[in-house]
Formats: C-alpha cells, structure tokens, sequence
C-alpha cells in the first residue's frame, strides 16, 4: 500500500516498522482489557521492576532509543550507502535494537544502534547519491599543457557513465619532481559505480595519450660521487686482500688440509 502511494524505501521501512510495534503493543493490551483485568494493578509492580531491569538491560534500552530514533528522526534510512568504521555498505533493515548493513563484498554486517548513533557515519545517499570521481595523470615535461587538457575533457565524454551536472573539469595541479600534475574531476549518479568508473577512465586515457605520443613519466633521480679516487684505492686495497698472490694446485689444498688435522 505504500509503495503504490509513492513512499520511497526509507519511509516505507520507518513507517511499517513503527505500525508493527504500535499494532503489538495494541494487541496485547485491548484483549487485556476487554477481559476484564485491572492494568492499573500492576502498575507499582512494574515501576519496581523497571529500575532492575533497567540496570540489568543498560545496553538493550540504549540501543532500543536508538533504533526509535533512527526510525523517527530518519538521517539514516533502507537503502542508503554509509561509510564508518573502515566498513562500506547499504543499510538492508533498521530494527529496534540492531541495524543489518550488507557490504560492499556481500556480506551482511549486524551493527547495535548505538554504534550508528554515537559514531561518525557518512551518508553518501542524504541528498544527493552523486559522487565526484578524481583520476590524477601526470605528463612529461614539454608536454603542451593544453593539449593534455583538451584530451583529458575528451577522454571523460568518451565514457557513457558520467554525469552531466556539474560538467567535467581538468584542474593543473602544478610542478611535480617528474612531471606536470593534472587532475580530471568527473561526477558520477552512484557511489557503487565510482570504481568501475575510474578504471574506464584509466583505460581510456592511457589509450589517448599513447595514441597522441604524450608518456607518463616515471620518478627518476640523480646520484653525485666525490672523491672517486679514494673509492678506487679502497676498492684496490680490498681486493689485494681477497685475491691470493698464487692459485694453489689441487695437490697443495689437499696437502695443506691434510697437514692441518694433523
């Protein structure tokens, strides 16, 4: 009923969940009181128990009040790609105590609200599910400047998954050690299809700038030596010490170890 009304994913979640704790906990109490028993007797017995077991369930009642406000208040909702903890995935099913997040590697990772509430967590579908893919490319020195950017901007409308708004940028980043550092900025619907997105982008550059004569350099150095001819008189003296001043014969290295057990 909710999805033919227009919900999306999220709300769909948040509200059907609720609507099941509310109907339970309705269907417990009406038929209570329909048979005639008195709740407001029991009430002093619960307040009672509820300081124990409020002690005893610490842990269950935080991450009950964070699975009601992460249902109400909705900043992380089914379907959304988060990021925290070194872990990356979809949030699969917000549940009163627990949060199922499935990985990007197929796993599906069970997460106490809690940890979802008190930590740090990137929402890359919170407004916008788009993503700016960053491909950095250095060329050689002497390269024409405009030339490595006319063939970046082609290389990035070469590929049919990128999007349009914002369009493509080429930013020069300045001097390196070994080459001039470029920067192609491109924007992608989803975050999922960044990785596939960057290895197009590589394939398709390296296949334009060989194809234009333009290399990729590679970090090179330079190595200085002084004073070489002290290196050489050491390196001389070093093997006069190693080299013997006369081969032995295979008779006098059996003689000489024979004579040395003795």
């Amino acid at each position: 009923m909710l999805k033919s009304i227009g919900f999306d994913e999220g709300n769909r979640e948040a509200i059907a969940t609720l609507a099941s704790f509310a109907f339970g906990a309705f269907g417990y109490i009406i038929p209570l009181q329909l048979t005639g028993f008195n709740l407001a007797s029991i009430t002093v017995l619960a307040g009672g128990l509820g300081v124990g077991i409020g002690f005893g369930l610490q842990e269950l009642t935080k991450n009950l009040t964070s699975g009601l406000t992460l249902l109400v208040e909705r900043k992380l909702k089914v379907g959304d790609f988060i990021e925290f903890e070194q872990t990356k995935g979809y949030i699969w099913e917000i549940s009163i105590r627990s949060t199922t997040i499935r990985t990007v590697d197929g796993a599906e990772l069970i997460v106490p609200n809690t940890i979802l509430t008190s930590n740090r967590v990137q929402n890359w579908h919170y407004t916008d599910s788009r993503i700016r893919v960053i491909v950095p490319v250095g060329v050689a020195y002497g390269t024409d400047a405009l030339i490595v950017t006319e063939i970046l901007m082609q290389s990035a409308y070469m590929s049919g998954e990128i999007a349009f708004n914002p369009l493509p940028k080429v930013i020069f980043n300045g001097f390196g050690d070994s080459a001039l550092n470029f920067e192609l900025w491109v924007w992608v619907e989803k975050v999922e299809q960044a990785v596939f997105l960057r290895s197009s982008l590589h394939f398709i550059i390296e296949h334009n700038l060989r194809h234009r004569a333009i290399t990729i350099p590679f970090p090179q150095g330079e190595l200085w030596l002084h004073n070489t001819d002290s290196f050489e008189a050491v390196k001389e003296q070093d093997q006069e010490i190693v080299k013997p001043s006369k081969p032995l014969s295979l008779k006098e290295m059996l003689l000489g170890d024979f004579c040395s057990r003795r």
